[in-house]
């Protein structure tokens, strides 16, 4: 009998068996267990299932970079690229806070944003300066004032004379022949008070040496005729409605013509001379000049002209005779009151100790001359 030859290799020490033969003569491979099925190609379901996983993925990560945030109007959805292109503006090298968040990130009132308009500078005291109207007319006016430290002019439109700077409209005056000759003074004052510089229109109102002298029924009479006062100056009667009337409306022109400041001298009674001998102006005299002021306070009240009164000291000590200008009655007006100074006494306590409130503010001293230095209202006039 012939001998088989041994087996060689796993085979034989496995004591494994032939493979075994599929069909079409392939053979099927085994594995340790047994044999591998075969599983052929991938159908289309297959694929659609990987898809859906993959885009189950994807929206799970866009949930989680994705936050919601309260606004106004709801949860709207908010994406972090977009929420830093909102915070950091394009352009901007600086942070944007949030309303009522302070700069260090801790809560607490905002910070008032500083302001960048500048504070108004404190308006200087009146500083004024008397000129005569040939300063207007040569145009010299400005540099003078310049040169003295003044910042207002004072121009003398009626004089105690009772002699007007301009052309009035009043029949009295025209008739009594008080008015200018010079017709053209009244355009250049009009131009004038155009311009920037604060300008006093100074009248003397009762005090008037001419009307008097022609008109008898407006003076203040004594037993011997019209009365004169201590320079032999006749005086228009402060109790006389067509005297007071005269008056106010030469007051309305000047406002009409720009004046920003009407300073009145000699509003009241006199109180030089021989005023025992006067014989006119039955009645109160505060009421009587009070109702003057009424007067010409109604006659400039189109122009928001200020009206402001010169009085003397002694009115207001009581050292001198009644006047009809009391401090009652300085009290209830409201324009400037100008008073004779240069002396050693204190006006504006004059004025408190009389009674008259916001003295200080209210107060132009009358000097010799300007003070450059002076940190309180001041004038120079040429009497």
């Amino acid at each position: 009998m012939k001998k088989t030859a041994p087996l060689e290799g796993p085979m034989a020490r496995r004591g494994a068996k032939e493979p075994a033969i599929g069909k079409g003569g392939r053979a099927v491979r085994r594995s340790q267990r047994g044999y591998s099925s075969y599983r052929g190609r991938r159908t289309l379901t297959d694929v659609l299932k990987i898809v859906a996983a993959v885009l189950g993925v994807l929206v799970v990560v866009l949930l989680a970079v994705i936050w919601l945030s309260r606004g106004e109007n709801g949860f709207p959805l908010k994406l972090p690229i977009l929420s830093q292109q909102e915070d950091e503006p394009s352009g901007s090298g600086q942070d944007v806070q949030g309303e009522g968040t302070d700069p260090a990130g801790t809560e607490g009132e905002p910070e008032e944003p500083a302001s960048s308009e500048e504070e108004p500078e404190q308006e200087s005291a009146l500083t004024a300066l008397e000129l005569p109207l040939s300063a207007i007319q040569d145009g010299s006016a400005a540099a003078q004032l310049e040169q003295a430290g003044a910042n207002a002019l004072v121009l003398t439109m009626k004089d105690e004379e009772g002699m007007l700077a301009w052309d009035a409209q009043q029949s009295l005056a025209r008739s009594c022949g008080v008015n200018a000759a010079d017709g053209a003074i009244q355009e250049q004052l009009v131009s004038w008070n155009q311009g920037e510089v604060y300008t006093v229109a100074r009248v003397c109102c009762f005090r008037d040496n001419t009307i008097p002298y022609h008109r008898n029924d407006l003076a203040m009479r004594a037993s011997y005729g019209n009365w004169r006062d201590e320079e032999g100056l006749r005086w228009l009667n402060p109790a006389s409605e067509g005297a007071q009337t005269y008056l106010a409306d030469l007051c309305g022109e000047l406002a009409a013509m720009g004046f920003d400041e009407i300073l009145l001298e000699c509003p009241g009674f006199p109180t030089a001379g021989s005023v025992e001998a006067i014989t006119s102006g039955d009645g109160s005299r505060e009421e009587t000049v009070s109702a003057f002021l009424t007067r010409v306070e109604e006659a400039v009240a189109p122009y928001d002209t200020r009206i402001s009164l010169r009085v003397e000291a002694g009115t207001l000590t009581g050292t001198l005779p009644e006047s009809g200008v009391t401090a009652a009655l300085l009290e209830k007006q409201e324009g400037r009151i100008w008073v004779d100074g240069g002396g050693e006494e204190d006006l504006s306590e004059i004025l408190l100790q009389a009674g008259v409130t916001a003295a200080q503010e209210r107060l132009v001293e009358i000097v010799p001359q300007i003070d450059p230095n002076a940190e309180s209202a001041q004038a120079e006039l040429t009497d």
